[in-house]
């Protein structure tokens, strides 16, 4: 028998930020019970959050001591997530019987030990005395990458410094020189100078499904007549006599206006539809109409697109090769995880994610939402995905839903009334439905992300929220809201209590110019545009934000992310449309790393730079953090690497 030691520092105060506590006049007296927790209420009433005034203490420190021992798997769960393990190695691999034999293990033991408890950093010692060179024991870097600017996603700021790889994991983060004992024989050592090494990105909504559907069929991009149009629909027939649908795509919209006033499909006596780019109109015949029950003008809706979804989704020859291109665009501009959007059950489409899991074909981590499109929100269908899917690579996520629409139609669902209208939303939200669901999913473990737009609906889906199970005062099970337009302060500090993260589309901006976007938002919201994508007030206020695109709205680009949100420009760059609401860049950097996978529930390991966590890492060609904002949209992806290997290299000769 052999005893092991757990060490865990006593919970630190949190710290107060000087600025604020000065701007709100806090009382010395007051300050050590801010530290503790409490509110600040000013002469006049005003509550001040304790979110506003102090950051999150440093978490405390744990030290695992497991000496003289056996390989002994069930100590997992009582270290877990330790800041440093020593475990005692007293055997090379090629020794485990005999370390089995006398009640002791080895190193490579003791690295799964501490890769199934996930810790921080391991260290290995009571070597035996039979090796007189312990090298079989060491463990060499397979990858060092060193650079001025490090950004761990831990820190607010970057160093200089050093990240060693080792297989899937990262080995050790440092500032300064390189070890010598990190770089063996075979280590590869790169030194990318001011360029910026970060965690891997995640972009927490995604809609390949919705993507692929510019890719559909023939590419009609360059077809400038009806005859051409002919040519290249009777070609793909020929090759694919068996086709039961004729699909085009990059149709150009004065082309699909004319065909449909014309009536040229209607020849065709199987179901045709060309569509234009983006999905939003297409050309059809009359059979399509009967068949799937859209039209040209509502084709691009989830409503019409689940509609053909069965039917391209499971077309193995198309949809693999599209997907694994769709993975190599993401790992390009460092992206290595997504929170994946499907319809109702994705139509058979799991299959393929787990057959290319299984191949190890997959270069990104896929945690994947049913959105219930077609029929009611499916729980049998959850639970049998919660079982089936939950490795790194691919897991199931929960569920997401729609509510409101966009502020511009007036479709968004608003606090007070639009400016000079009488009411508040021009759409009809069922809110009764999503509390159900929410509150049935909520209690068998499942977690919810829903859409808001505007700030009435940001208060009512936090009401839903509010009920559901909660552990501490938290949410039990961790729902996000996706979008975040218009947003209040008042709930913006009731999110951040109940845990509950947002989606931010921050390249939003880049759709539209500066004078547009004030003059459509002053026409609907009046002084109320000041509160519009407000960033800045949500994470003062302690709300978790992460990364998102709503893909393939937008294609996830993080300089262009803090081009747009921490700058505020729009696609002219002439003036940012709101600076006093957009992010630092270094609040930006951890949006997109451990604010994603905070999103994800996969923080623990990934998100940051620190020993032990997967080695999901970008580089880029230039220091993120001192590039100015007007010149950061020419920064570049070097490499991206994804469980310890390359998914993306940038060729030498770009």
């Amino acid at each position: 028998p052999t005893c092991g030691y757990l060490f865990a520092e006593k919970p630190k105060e949190a710290h107060i930020i000087r600025e604020m506590t000065d701007f709100y006049q806090v009382p010395i007296r007051m300050i050590q019970e801010i530290k503790r927790g409490a509110d600040f209420v000013t002469p006049e009433g005003e509550v001040i959050p304790n979110a506003r005034l102090t950051r999150p203490a440093v978490a405390p420190k744990r030290y695992a001591y497991c000496s003289d021992t056996a390989f002994h798997p069930s100590i997992i769960p009582i270290i877990e997530g330790v800041d440093l393990l020593y475990h005692e190695a007293t055997f090379a691999e090629c020794d485990a019987a005999r370390a089995k034999e006398t009640f002791h293990s080895t190193a490579r033991q003791a690295a799964e030990i501490a890769y199934k408890a996930q810790v921080k950093r391991l260290v290995i010692g009571h070597y035996s005395a039979r090796y007189e060179d312990m090298a079989p024991l060491k463990k060499e870097a397979d990858k060092i990458f060193q650079s001025t600017c490090i950004f761990d996603s831990v820190s607010e700021e970057a160093y200089p410094g050093y990240v060693a790889i080792k297989g899937k994991q990262i080995l050790e983060v440092g500032c300064g020189d390189i070890p010598n004992e990190l770089v063996g024989e075979s280590t590869e050592v790169v030194d990318y100078g001011e360029g910026t090494i970060c965690p891997g990105f995640g972009d927490t909504h995604t809609f390949f499904t919705g993507y692929v559907v510019d890719y559909l069929g023939v590419d009609l991009s360059e077809a400038v007549n009806l005859k051409q149009i002919v040519e290249r629909l009777s070609e793909n027939l020929e090759m694919n006599p068996e086709t039961v649908v004729l699909f085009g795509n990059h149709l150009q919209p004065e082309l699909a206006e004319k065909i449909n006033k014309g009536g040229e499909l209607e020849q065709v006596k199987r179901p045709v539809i060309l569509f234009t780019a983006g999905h939003g109109y297409c050309a059809m015949n009359k059979v399509a109409e009967e068949v799937f029950g859209f039209t040209p003008d509502t084709c691009g809706s989830s409503e019409a697109i689940y509609k053909i979804m069965k039917i391209y989704l499971n077309d193995r020859d198309f949809i693999i090769p599209q997907f694994k291109a769709y993975m190599s665009m993401l790992n390009s501009h460092g992206i290595t995880s997504v929170k994946e959007m499907g319809f109702d059950n994705f139509y058979g489409f799991t299959d393929i994610l787990a057959e290319l899991e299984q191949k190890a074909e997959l270069s990104l981590r896929i945690s994947f939402m049913s959105q219930p499109v077609g029929k009611k929100m499916d729980l049998a269908y959850g639970k049998e995905m919660k079982k089936k899917y939950h490795s790194d690579f691919l897991r199931f996520s929960g569920y997401n839903q729609m509510t409101d629409g966009l502020i511009v139609s007036e479709e968004a669902d608003l606090m007070e009334p639009y400016e000079g209208k009488d009411y508040c939303c021009q759409k009809n939200i069922d809110y009764a439905l999503l509390e159900e669901d929410v509150l049935t999913a909520d209690r068998e473990g499942f977690r919810f992300t829903l859409h808001s737009e505007g700030d009435g609906s940001f208060h009512k889906i936090l009401q839903i929220y509010d009920k559901c199970e909660k552990e501490n005062g938290r949410l039990k099970n961790r729902h996000g809201i996706t979008d975040l337009e218009l947003t209040s302060a008042v709930d913006e500090e009731k999110m951040a209590r109940l845990g509950v993260f947002g989606e931010i589309y921050t390249q939003v901006y880049k759709l539209d110019s500066c004078e547009n976007w004030k003059q459509d938002y002053d026409e609907k919201l009046g002084s109320r545009r000041s509160r519009y994508m407000n960033y800045r007030s949500m994470a003062d206020h302690g709300v978790i934000l992460s990364g998102a695109t709503d893909l393939p709205m937008l294609i996830p680009d993080i300089p262009e992310a803090i081009y747009y949100g921490c700058g505020t420009y729009a696609a002219d760059g002439k003036e940012p449309v709101q600076p006093e609401n957009g992010l630092t860049i270094p609040e930006m950097l951890k949006t997109w790393t451990i604010g994603s996978q905070y999103a994800m529930e996969q923080e623990r390991i990934l998100g940051t730079l620190e020993s032990g966590k997967q080695a999901d890492i970008v580089v880029f060609d230039r220091n993120l953090l001192k590039t100015d904002i007007e010149e950061i949209r020419k920064a570049h992806v070097l490499r991206t690497i994804c469980a310890g290997q390359d998914v993306y290299k940038e060729m030498e000769n770009r």
